[in-house]
């Protein structure tokens, strides 16, 4: 195990490996103070990166 990091994390929620990359999606934690109920206008976004 070993700990990665990439200017593009957000609040990575969960992990998925494919091929030779990691696919971490962003947790939408951090968007707005206070929190508010997701909308399906919302944009989410997940980050890949090749695998350690």
């Amino acid at each position: 195990m070993r700990r990665v990091t990439d200017s593009r994390f957000d609040v990575p929620a969960t992990v998925a490996e494919f091929g030779s990359r990691l696919y971490l999606a962003n947790a939408r934690f951090s968007f707005t103070s206070p929190p508010v109920p997701p909308t399906p206008d919302m944009w989410y976004n997940a980050v890949a990166i090749p695998r350690p």
